[in-house]
């Protein structure tokens, strides 16, 4: 997009002023360029993400275990489910009637 920073005029739950934003998001940037924040974004919450507040002075003290726990959690639970989003989506898109139940 043309700037790093989108004003948001309003209430922060306001479903209208998300909707706007995320319309003029995908018509600037498309699919592709959503894909790739995305992937930016998950990527800066893998490597560089801190747990807050523990890193606060003061609270270091059970930071490593919180570092523990978030790296196992990222390697047992998030990359498996990964994967499974992406066999699920992988099969709907060559058997789209699984998508819809019979009512």
């Amino acid at each position: 997009m043309e700037h790093e920073s989108i004003k948001f005029v309003g209430y922060v739950g306001d479903p209208e002023i998300h909707e706007e934003i995320r319309r003029e998001c995908y018509a600037r940037t498309g699919v592709l360029g959503q894909i790739r924040i995305t992937v930016v974004n998950l990527m800066l919450s893998w490597f560089v993400d801190h747990q807050w507040p523990e890193v606060e002075k003061g609270r270091a003290t059970f930071l490593p275990i919180l570092e523990g726990y978030k790296h196992a959690y990222q390697i047992c639970i998030l990359v498996p489910s990964l994967v499974g989003m992406g066999i699920a989506i992988a099969r709907l898109r060559r058997r789209p009637a699984l998508a819809m139940e019979p009512g």
